[in-house]
């Protein structure tokens, strides 16, 4: 590779970094990509664990040719970014002390994992269906992550959180509270003041999307007032989903109009009841303590998966 194909290689790599993580939230603009990276590291551990897993997703995906090496596009390996990132959010911080060349595997191995998964399944979805995987590889990838990690004794109910700093301090109404823990958990970070930073940005780059983010969440905070005795919070709060789905149809995969964004209300309440089906709880015996425990089974972003190419295909027929 000569000085100019190196150097092109380089930029692409570069852009493709912050173009991953806004991709999440289906946009391309470089500013939010950077802001949610930034944010991301309010966790160092996660946040670490996220760059790794993407930039070795980026490396692989030119390295096998999936990917030309000027390419500025993270499609490729904005699934494996959110799977590192739930790696980082799930592994015990005892461990990570003890041994964390182990931790590092866990990293590069979920990162490939999804990377291949997104290209099996996005080959399939844009076959049969004309509609790309979006984050299904995240999903599969993320809960077959969570089993294991509940097999060998990781995950037992009790969290403990990596959080460099949070706004304690600050006092909000309850749907606030909620909605910015909600945008915070999509980068698997349930704190106020992540999603307190994207949704300002979110706000910056496009007030549509901002607007669509409150009406996916508002259907949510709507919903859950008629589930009395719900315990749902966190990553398994339904929110998130709901905020995506309606970024998605209202404005992304429809052109913002009347009619899309009630597009938008229908597939967030339909989002709603497929995150609430899909809710269940693992009874588990630790191997480790020989206690018997409880443990709700993460839905990630199935609903939304489902919700978004169920509709969109339909409205394609």
């Amino acid at each position: 590779m000569n000085n100019s194909r190196f150097s092109d290689a380089l930029v692409g790599i570069i852009h493709s970094i912050p173009h991953s993580y806004s991709t999440i939230f289906f946009s391309d603009s470089s500013l939010l990509g950077l802001v949610i990276l930034a944010v991301t590291f309010l966790s160092p551990i996660i946040g670490l664990a996220g760059f790794i897993g993407l930039l070795s997703a980026i490396l692989i995906s030119r390295i096998m040719g999936f990917s030309v090496w000027d390419s500025k596009s993270g499609i490729l390996s904005f699934n494996s970014l959110i799977t590192s990132l739930a790696v980082g959010y799930y592994y015990p911080m005892q461990q990570i002390q003890q041994n964390p060349y182990l931790f590092l595997i866990y990293v590069l191995a979920a990162s490939c994992f999804s990377l291949f998964l997104f290209i099996g399944l996005n080959y399939l979805t844009q076959t049969y269906l004309h509609m790309p995987a979006m984050s299904l590889s995240f999903s599969i990838s993320a809960l077959i992550l969570w089993f294991y990690f509940v097999k060998v004794g990781y995950i037992t109910g009790f969290f403990e959180p990596k959080f460099a700093f949070q706004l304690t301090a600050l006092s909000l109404p309850r749907y606030w509270e909620l909605y910015f823990v909600s945008l915070g958990s999509i980068m698997f970070m349930p704190n106020i003041l992540a999603g307190l930073v994207i949704a300002i940005v979110l706000l910056v780059i496009s007030r549509i999307g901002f607007l669509l983010s409150l009406l996916g969440w508002s259907v949510c905070y709507l919903l859950l007032a008629y589930l009395p005795g719900q315990a749902v919070n966190g990553l398994f709060f339904p929110g998130f989903n709901l905020i995506l789905i309606s970024l998605a149809i209202g404005g992304v995969y429809l052109i913002p109009s009347k009619s899309s964004w009630l597009l938008a209300i229908l597939a967030s309440v339909i989002g709603f009841y497929l995150a609430l089906a899909m809710s269940s709880i693992y009874h588990h015996i630790n191997p480790y303590t020989g206690f018997y425990t409880p443990l709700a089974i993460p839905i990630f972003a199935f609903p939304l998966n489902v919700g978004i190419i169920v509709m969109v295909f339909v409205l394609r027929l």
